[in-house]
């Protein structure tokens, strides 16, 4: 069963590294089958439906993405200008950095983060 995700492995998390000017920082990111994200991705699919229908979608969806993304955060080391590690300050980093949160996307979609492969 080793090909297959445990669910305290998609809760606890892998490191990810940020290389930045100032130094390198990092984000503990759990996986895509964490129940946290999956908790999350709930709430943000009804706001995205909600938008949809108010006609404000386009508008909103960088703002989405980085929620998405910021239900796998469960620690970080970023500059302390973004404050503790809290829901609210992750969907403010990611959305201000959108390449960092499409780098967060790719890796908890990325099984073999979390999964010792054969």
């Amino acid at each position: 069963m080793k090909n297959y995700l445990k669910r305290s492995q998609a809760n606890a998390g892998q490191k990810f590294i940020i290389d930045a000017d100032e130094g390198d920082f990092y984000l503990m990111l759990a996986s895509v089958y964490s129940d946290e994200y999956h908790f999350n991705k709930s709430l943000v699919q009804q706001k995205v439906a909600e938008s949809v229908v108010g006609g404000d979608y386009k508008n909103q969806k960088a703002m989405f993405h980085a929620q998405m993304c910021a239900a796998a955060i469960t620690e970080w080391s970023v500059p302390e200008e973004y404050g503790e590690c809290t829901p609210e300050n992750a969907e403010a980093f990611l959305y201000e950095y959108p390449q960092i949160a499409q780098a967060v996307d790719a890796f908890i979609s990325n099984d073999r983060n979390y999964v010792e492969k054969k």
